[in-house]
């Protein structure tokens, strides 16, 4: 299964050119979520929240909740096709998502999922805030959080291009 993971700007056309079984789109919660035709609440996830990695003030991390659902939306996705996480840029909030859903499927390759997913998108910054929470819930005693920390810093220079994941990725 293909996961594409990218901006905001690209996303539509990603949409129309792969046809993804499932959307989740991270936005601002000022912003106006994206309409992805032919998707409805069962097959779009729209997230609000900021990407911040602490709590600031006047802004608004990702939840405890968000995360669950999220991640119950993931569980739901139809893994004989393609899924589209895409933030404002594809960088944070998009790559994060992405390397929860791989280790949703994936328990105990960590590490090595942190660095398939460095390999195929080298400007990816997982919003540590998702990452640490995700961590929790699912009892993985901050091996999330250990892996995408030891990644070597990303290069952003890329970023927003259309980068595709595979769970074929062994």
């Amino acid at each position: 299964m293909d996961i594409y993971v990218t901006s905001l700007d690209k996303a539509s056309d990603v949409a129309h050119q792969y046809i993804p079984a499932s959307i989740i789109s991270f936005i601002d919660p000022a912003q106006d979520p994206p309409v992805f035709k032919g998707y409805n609440r069962d097959t779009h996830l729209v997230m609000n929240f900021h990407d911040i990695a602490l709590p600031r003030s006047g802004l608004k991390p990702a939840s405890r909740q968000n995360m669950i659902v999220m991640m119950d939306f993931m569980l739901k996705h139809n893994v004989s096709r393609p899924l589209l996480i895409h933030c404002l840029l594809g960088v944070s909030r998009s790559a994060a998502a992405a390397y929860i859903f791989l280790n949703l499927h994936y328990q105990g390759r960590e590490l090595e999922i942190a660095q398939y997913m460095r390999s195929k998108i080298p400007y990816a910054h997982p919003n540590i805030a998702m990452i640490e929470q995700c961590d929790m819930i699912l009892g993985r005693d901050k091996k999330f959080v250990r892996a995408v920390s030891s990644l070597p810093a990303s290069h952003i220079t890329d970023a927003g291009d259309i980068c595709k994941l595979s769970t074929d990725f062994i």
